[in-house]
């Protein structure tokens, strides 16, 4: 967490003081972190300030957090829900208007006009990635913290009225801190900072009963949601080969068991619970498209992935986005398979560098590798006569077609396209376990997606997680070299199972290089 400016402070007092009615806005389907955020703006500004405030969301919420909303909330017209006509009165009305939990008007979805038309100064409250500033005359944009709900813990303790004062601040508005904060950082299993635990440490010294937060948050869910996720566990849940798991909730099921939005929320991080599975998804059927989340375990970007196919972004660990029709897909039955291959694809690429390779020493037919690759090696030389190799100890590169310019040394960069191979005698799509080449991918049935397949991937050779046969063999390497690399298993996953590379595997990957940088 970064120390906040006190001209920023400065500025957004005085933008409250001239500022007699106020519009909070967060995204659609709020979440705990969403509603505690943007509650907690509008119960200070209300209570402590005297400013009229309407408080704006697109969608119901889980059933679950209802505790934070008293009968007169609800009630109030200040509490707008889908309904642009008010959204659009209200914010004629605004003099000023704060966007929480939210990096941009778009995450608003159908009311993003309405609110981005607005002449009223915009003030930003959130921690996602890749805010968009410029719509926004003043920002509070952090990252390195749990949630908004912290982040407007911070703000709201740094205001002058309150001069870190908890005291000052309603106590509806630290209950709904805490719950955004409980709620973003799933009862505190992830993106827990130490500023997350001093916050929540001055909360509940400043009597927020954490205890019932936790009892409403957790306890307190329909029965239909613990027969859905029965349901969805036992015939819906698939867990691919290379470390993906998958669901697919539709709306018969959410009809079936009389849920709501919102009654979901969490569902998705429960396939995290197994040991080999780093990536979960969970698509929500809507009329046009699928709604996705994502959850990851650390080293695996669920942000990417949503970025990458699925038109979201989001959290390292945590995001979402869309699975649209006749889009991504020609029809909903269609989801399964576009999963399976884009967690095959995403999946599959981690495995060129995100391994530190600890590497067994034991035989494992090394020597039959060998003799392998030798036998291999000789005979695409015998067949092709331009073909080069050259060996570093047992790891060898069989150069196609030879590069120009200088050769890249042993803390230099490699910009390239690649394919990787379980060693067969030879290569066959049935081996491919991790590809950026985009002819090679639809040759294999794959779905590439993003700027690595666009661009190539940068690969540093002083990187001592790389696998250690591609960081050999690479080396020596030169702009629009085209060649193979070809090593035993102890150069590459050793006796590991990774993905869907055996145990003592020998590798071989097909290198198309752009350019090469030594440092």
């Amino acid at each position: 967490m970064q120390a906040l400016s006190a001209q920023k402070i400065s500025t957004l007092n005085s933008l409250i003081d001239n500022a007699d009615v106020i519009s909070v806005v967060t995204h659609t389907h709020p979440d705990g972190d969403a509603l505690g955020s943007g509650l907690a703006v509008k119960i200070y500004l209300e209570q402590v300030r005297g400013k009229k405030v309407f408080f704006c969301r697109e969608d119901n919420y889980s059933r679950s957090l209802d505790f934070l909303f008293t009968s007169a909330d609800k009630e109030n017209e200040a509490f707008l829900q889908s309904d642009e006509r008010q959204y659009r009165k209200a914010l004629q009305n605004s003099d000023l208007i704060f966007c929480v939990d939210c990096n941009s008007f778009s995450r608003t979805e159908k009311f993003q006009k309405v609110f981005s038309g607005s002449k009223a100064p915009k003030i930003l409250i959130d921690h996602h990635l890749n805010p968009e500033t410029e719509a926004f005359d003043l920002c509070f944009s952090e990252t390195e913290i749990s949630s908004a709900s912290e982040l407007v813990f911070n703000v709201l303790k740094a205001m002058p009225d309150v001069e870190g004062n908890l005291e000052k601040l309603p106590a509806r508005c630290l209950t709904a801190i805490l719950t955004g904060i409980t709620t973003d950082t799933n009862n505190f299993a992830n993106s827990v900072y130490p500023s997350t635990l001093s916050a929540v440490s001055e909360l509940m010294a400043a009597g927020v009963n954490r205890d019932s937060i936790i009892e409403h948050v957790y306890n307190e869910y329909p029965e239909g949601r613990i027969r859905l996720i029965g349901q969805l566990l036992s015939e819906s849940l698939t867990i691919t080969p290379e470390g993906g798991a998958y669901m697919i909730l539709t709306r018969k099921m959410l009809r079936k068991y009389q849920l709501e939005e919102g009654d979901t929320q969490g569902i998705v991080n429960m396939p995290l619970a197994i040991k080999d599975v780093k990536l979960s998804i969970l698509l929500r059927e809507e009329p046009r498209h699928f709604r996705v989340s994502i959850r990851s375990k650390e080293g695996v970007s669920a942000n990417q992935m949503a970025k990458d196919y699925f038109h979201g972004g989001g959290h390292e660990k945590a995001a979402g986005g869309k699975l649209l029709c006749q889009r991504d897909i020609l029809a909903k039955f269609r989801a399964g398979a576009y999963l399976k291959r884009s967690i095959k694809a995403f999946l599959g690429a981690l495995m060129l560098c995100f391994f530190v390779i600890s590497c067994s020493k034991a035989d494992n037919g090394y020597d039959s590798q060998l003799t392998s690759i030798t036998e291999y090696v000789n005979k695409q030389i015998e067949d092709n006569p331009d073909y080069t190799a050259e060996y570093s100890g047992d790891i060898v590169r069989l150069t196609v077609q030879p590069g120009e310019g200088e050769a890249v040394r042993e803390d230099g960069l490699v910009k390239m396209f690649y394919a990787g191979y379980i060693f067969n005698k030879g290569i066959s799509s049935a081996y491919l376990f991790a590809t950026n080449h985009l002819s090679t991918a639809q040759s294999a049935g794959w779905i590439l997606s993003g700027a690595d397949y666009e661009n190539g991937t940068v690969v540093d050779l002083s990187d001592k997680n790389l696998v250690e046969g591609l960081r050999k063999g690479l080396l020596g390497v030169r702009p629009s070299e085209e060649c193979y690399v070809i090593f035993p298993a102890r150069y590459g996953m050793g006796d590991k199972i990774v993905g869907t590379i055996p145990a003592g595997s020998p590798l071989i990957y097909r290198i198309w290089v752009i350019d090469v940088e030594n440092k």
